[in-house]
């Protein structure tokens, strides 16, 4: 099924398109067809049975008849709400991003159980950037005051080892709770927890970057 939203001389409409046809409703805007429930229509297998359990009729699809097809995608809505890239997220759930892709623009459509698995968790992820952007924060003021001449020759060891749990925390958040794992084996504690902490950078300049 693709869910899309229809123009055409002012006229708007959210359409649900099955291989047999499709059933349209009228809407004002685009945000106003993203959060449209459309409980009626989700799980069914053809347009026939959307139409009889929304108590609507079965119309054609032909796209050369509206001025403008926007897809509808949750997973694409939920991903930007994230904050994150394509990229990102086939790295985050392990899933081919030319799969994301082909999603995304409706070329292949996500098993119902699966894009709900998946919005889920993008909708969670969500909520906890604004904690792992608050650790980076306090990552980088750690790390500045390890780096502080007058700091020269003084104990770090303490700020050192916040750091490395703070960056495990921030990983953990991210879904990559055994990322830090990789460097606590470095002889030098400096240089381990300089390596960390670029790895909380790089993170942040992708997310940054992402769209």
């Amino acid at each position: 099924m693709r869910r899309v939203f229809l123009e055409s001389n002012g006229y708007n409409m959210i359409g649900f398109i099955f291989s047999d046809g499709m059933v349209a409703f009228d809407c004002t805007t685009i945000d106003e067809a993203i959060h449209m429930d459309y409980s009626g229509v989700r799980g069914c297998k053809s347009a026939e049975e959307a139409a009889v359990n929304c108590n609507t009729e079965v119309i054609p699809f032909i796209e050369d008849e509206w001025e403008s097809v926007v897809e509808i995608g949750e997973i694409k809505i939920a991903r930007q709400n994230a904050g994150i890239s394509q990229q990102q997220m086939s790295n985050l759930f392990d899933i081919p991003k030319r799969t994301i892709e082909n999603w995304e623009s409706g070329s292949r459509s996500c098993p119902e159980w699966a894009e709900d698995m998946i919005v889920e968790k993008l909708n969670r992820f969500q909520h906890r950037r604004p904690i792992m952007q608050a650790i980076a924060r306090q990552i980088d003021w750690l790390w500045d005051v390890i780096c502080n001449p007058k700091n020269e020759g003084k104990d770090m060891t303490a700020h050192e080892d916040d750091i490395i749990a703070l960056a495990n925390e921030y990983f953990s958040l991210r879904g990559h709770s055994g990322r830090v794992s990789f460097v606590a084996g470095m002889d030098d504690e400096v240089n381990t927890v300089s390596a960390i902490r670029d790895m909380v950078y790089q993170d942040r300049v992708e997310d940054n970057e992402s769209c």
